[in-house]
């Protein structure tokens, strides 16, 4: 029986040129959890998620839960050339956030049953992951990647059930805060 080769960084730097993304609507950054900011310039930092209700003729978030990088290239990406290949060296790989240790996967995870997975296809390093079938994760990728993601969901979880339903999405085109429909948290999650 073979055994399916397992997802590897090609080290390209397409994710990390690749930060800012529009999506239901909204220009997103790099999802950064609130223990991660210290990594980054703070003028480049932007909250993401927020939830509760906070003023009456400007409402907003009360709790920012999750923050952004406002970058479309991370400031830690270096371009390296190495036996002729060039390379893209992250200089906090040790440290890096949680979500770039998640990539390319993402995964949906609601009181420990997983109920969506999708790969990220401009990865070129998924090239060996089937799309048209429903695979095993752990084939694919090592325990590390599948358990980032199980924390990343994990996380945002607690965060919306603490929430009462008052989400709130901060979109860096126009700087504002939005409040979010419950059924677009769920897709935006994943």
């Amino acid at each position: 029986m073979l055994t399916a080769k397992k997802f590897k960084c090609l080290q390209c730097g397409t994710c990390c040129r690749q930060l800012r993304v529009n999506m239901e609507g909204w220009t997103l950054g790099l999802f950064l959890l609130p223990d991660e900011i210290k990594f980054f310039p703070q003028d480049k930092i932007a909250p993401m998620w927020g939830i509760g209700l906070k003023g009456r003729s400007r409402p907003r978030p009360e709790t920012v839960g999750v923050f952004q990088l406002d970058s479309k290239h991370c400031p830690h990406i270096t371009i390296v050339t190495l036996r002729e290949k060039v390379q893209s060296v992250c200089r906090i790989y040790p440290k890096r956030p949680l979500i770039c240790h998640a990539h390319p996967l993402s995964l949906t995870i609601s009181q420990g049953r997983l109920l969506e997975a999708s790969v990220n296809r401009s990865c070129k390093g998924t090239t060996m992951i089937p799309s048209n079938k429903r695979v095993k994760l752990g084939n694919y990728f090592e325990e590390d990647i599948i358990k980032a993601n199980a924390e990343v969901s994990a996380y945002l979880e607690k965060m919306f059930l603490e929430s009462q339903g008052l989400i709130w999405l901060y979109d860096l085109a126009t700087h504002k805060w939005k409040r979010v429909a419950e059924e677009t948290v769920i897709r935006l999650k994943s």
